[in-house]
C-alpha cells in the first residue's frame, strides 16, 4: 500500500524528521496514522488487495468516517464494503470509503450511500464562483449516513466546492 507516511514510522509511532514536517504543517493528522495502521492490518491479515491503493486522507466529521484512496478500480464494491465494516467496528463511526476525484457527483454518490442521488445542479454567479446543489429524494432523508449539514462540511473538505443538499 502507498502510503504520505514512512512505514517504519506508522509501525513504531515515532516520526522521523520528514513526517513531523507534514505533521507540523497539516499534511498529515494523529486520524491519518490511526486509519493508515488499521488498513496496514488488514492487508497483511486478509485483504492483499490493499496493496495496489494508495492511501490519501482521511476526515472525520461526528460518527461518520471518510477515508480517501486511489487504485480501488473506480468502483469501492466487494470486497472494499467489507473493509469498511471492519474500519467502522474499529473507529466505532460510520466509514465510507471514497475514490479520490475532482468530480463532485461521484464523491457526493459514494459519501451518500445507501441514499440515492438525483443529480447536482450547479449555479455559476456573476462573481465567477459557484454553488453547488445536491439532490437527494425525501424519501430516502432516512438513509442518509449522517445529518445533512456533517455530510455538506464532509463535501466542502474533500471537494473545496460550495455545496447545499436539497431534498425532493
Amino acid at each position: 500500500m502507498n502510503l504520505p507516511m514512512c512505514y517504519f514510522c506508522l509501525r513504531t509511532g515515532i516520526l522521523c524528521p520528514r513526517c513531523q514536517e507534514k505533521v507540523n504543517r497539516g499534511e498529515l493528522t494523529e486520524l491519518d496514522f490511526q486509519v493508515a495502521k488499521a488498513l496496514i492490518e488488514l492487508e497483511e491479515k486478509r485483504y492483499p488487495q490493499l496493496k495496489k491503493v494508495t492511501y490519501h486522507r482521511a476526515h472525520r466529521e461526528n460518527d461518520l468516517l471518510i477515508v480517501i484512496l486511489s487504485g480501488t478500480g473506480n468502483t469501492i464494491r466487494p470486497p472494499w464494503s467489507r473493509i469498511a465494516r471492519l474500519l467502522s467496528e474499529r473507529f466505532k463511526a460510520n466509514v465510507r470509503l471514497v475514490e479520490k476525484t475532482s468530480n463532485l457527483k461521484i464523491v457526493a454518490e459514494e459519501v451518500l450511500t445507501p441514499s440515492r442521488l438525483l443529480g447536482v445542479n450547479t449555479l455559476w454567479l456573476p462573481d465567477g464562483s459557484e454553488e453547488n446543489t445536491i439532490r437527494v429524494p425525501k424519501a430516502d432523508m432516512r438513509r442518509l449516513p449522517a445529518k445533512p449539514e456533517v455530510i455538506e462540511r464532509i463535501l466542502v473538505k474533500l471537494t473545496g466546492a460550495s455545496v447545499k443538499i436539497a431534498f425532493e
